[in-house]
């Protein structure tokens, strides 16, 4: 059994839980940031529609987003998943490999 590969597959299955469990609240920070930066640092362009979506989102398209936002987060997991398994399974490398004591 290795420690590192196990505890970094059991870190990043983590982290993908809770992002993909977040991502929505995730997507639409990151929207709103964005068109705050854009009305920000270019004052003459208003991207703001009436449905509030910023930078001419429309509500499919924010959708979409979260789709492949969650999809993203539901690779990392598998890829956890993968690393701590190979973490579980894997044999201790052996430290005296390189060492004979022929003379």
């Amino acid at each position: 059994m290795r420690l590192v590969e196990l505890s970094v597959g059991f870190l990043v299955c983590l982290f993908s839980i809770l992002g993909y469990q977040y991502s929505s609240s995730l997507v639409e920070t990151v929207q709103h940031t964005v068109g705050y930066f854009v009305t920000v640092f270019f004052p003459n362009i208003n991207h703001q529609n009436p449905q509030g979506y910023p930078l001419q989102m429309s509500p499919a398209s924010v959708d979409t987003m979260k789709k492949v936002v969650k999809v993203g987060f539901i690779a990392t997991a598998i890829i956890g998943v993968g690393c701590a398994f190979y973490g579980v399974i894997a044999k201790k490398p052996s430290h005296n490999v390189y060492f004979t004591t022929d003379a």
